[in-house]
């Protein structure tokens, strides 16, 4: 679970009578507050899943580019790169995804309500969480370049440097959670958070607005399958390009003789 909250989280809800998926959504969540780099309301991502009842199921639920996204604002007329544009800020934010996968699975395979598994993730970022080593590392390096980008955010405009066991609050994550605990994704791509997240990024200059948003749907597709001798194997489909390299590399070593048999 890429952090040891997020793992107690996720067992909190399997004791609550959660399932897997519930589970594996609670730590998603939680993980938006603990190690945002891990988990976080303005990704997205690939899942693939295998259950007894359904088989093999795979989730796009990637960031999309805005439908008008000018090129001009990344690349010149010859094709070199406009600053740091595509990298950093406002201009290298996709349209997230996460909320709409997480609600696309809980939807198909959850068992608890929706709220129940957003509530962790609300007690943590109002509550505040203990830094790991790691993280108080990872925000010192980087402490100058979040406070560029972002401004004085609450738990970055401090004077000392972060030190493993500090408390960390997020008051603000906490009202967001708290209102998609309640609202859903809905309330993230339609309604007030996604207004006023479609009006900021506008004004920090991305071509991303409250259509895009609303328009952004995650989707069920078919899983990529193969062979590798007796195995059938199944791996994620594109856009991700992942599974098509992996079925293509197993496909050449048994074309050249290192079949499962032989390794």
């Amino acid at each position: 679970a890429a952090h040891p909250l997020a793992a107690q989280v996720g067992l909190s809800i399997l004791k609550a009578g959660g399932n897997a998926f519930d589970a594996g959504i609670a730590v998603e969540m939680a993980l938006a507050v603990v190690l945002p780099a891990a988990g976080n309301l303005g990704g997205g991502g690939f899942l693939l899943i295998h259950t007894p009842g359904d088989g093999t199921e795979f989730l796009d639920y990637r960031e999309q580019a805005p439908i008008n996204l000018r090129k001009s604002r990344y690349v010149d007329s010859v094709g070199a790169a406009v600053g740091k544009n595509i990298l950093e800020g406002a201009t290298a934010a996709g349209i997230p995804g996460t909320l709409a996968g997480m609600e696309a699975l809980h939807q198909k395979h959850g068992r608890l309500p929706w709220h129940k598994l957003l509530e962790p993730a609300v007690e943590l970022a109002d509550k505040g969480w203990a830094l790991t080593r790691r993280e108080a590392q990872l925000l010192n390096k980087h402490s100058g370049d979040l406070l560029r980008i972002n401004g004085g955010h609450t738990y970055l405009s401090r004077q000392t440097a972060f030190s493993p066991g500090d408390t960390l609050r997020n008051p603000e994550l906490a009202v967001t959670l708290s209102r998609l605990a309640q609202g859903g994704a809905r309330e993230f791509y339609q309604g007030e958070i996604a207004r006023r997240l479609a009006e900021f990024l506008s004004s920090e200059g991305s071509d991303m607005t409250l259509a895009d948003l609303q328009q952004y749907r995650a989707i069920w597709r078919a899983p990529l399958c193969g062979w590798y001798g007796p195995y059938r194997l199944c791996s994620a489909a594109p856009p991700s390009s992942g599974g098509f390299l992996l079925l293509q590399m197993l496909g050449l070593m048994e074309a050249s003789g290192r079949s499962p048999g032989a390794l």
